[in-house]
């Protein structure tokens, strides 16, 4: 009987041992359309997101509870309203994916939809409108700025430019 009682004790020792946390899924899938201003993601199991604002850079953070990061890209570089998205396994039990927008925009959460499309499908969308993202023009090296001076030889000199010579 004691055999038997030290037994069932090791075994209920290497059970409680070798317990992980109950996690609910993987984060399976995600991609962001650019024409739709949507990111979509794909979990195995069911659960919630939450999301939230930073600034400097604007930022939208997306944590997926209970989800570890699956087998997916874990940055993308974007030109437009986003500058990148990129994943991370932030904790244990959380999986963040945070989503870079450029500096020319303004956010608040309520342009933001966060939406359940099935069992395991989300969609955050950014409603913002009529941003429109510029990208100031390049000055050349040779070119006077607008604040200094000119001389007349200076304004009326046209590079000559030869065969095989670089463009200034």
């Amino acid at each position: 009987m004691k055999k038997i009682n030290s037994l069932v004790s090791i075994i209920l020792a290497s059970v409680i041992l070798n317990l992980e946390p109950a996690l609910a899924g993987k984060l399976t899938q995600w991609t962001y359309n650019l024409e739709q201003n949507q990111l979509e993601f794909t979990l195995e199991e069911s659960t919630t997101p939450n999301y939230f604002i930073l600034e400097n850079p604007v930022r939208i953070v997306i944590d997926l509870p209970n989800t570890r990061l699956g087998n997916v890209k874990i940055k993308e570089n974007y030109i437009g309203r986003v500058r990148e998205i990129r994943l991370s396994q932030f904790s244990e039990e959380v999986t963040r994916l945070v989503v870079e927008l450029v500096p020319e925009i303004k956010l608040n959460s309520e342009q933001i939809t966060l939406a359940q499309v099935d069992k395991n499908r989300w969609i955050l969308r950014q409603n913002v409108d009529n941003v429109t993202v510029s990208v100031p023009p390049l000055q050349p090296r040779d070119q006077p700025s607008a604040n200094s001076p000119q001389t007349e030889e200076q304004e009326n000199k046209s590079p000559i430019i030869k065969f095989g010579e670089p463009l200034p």
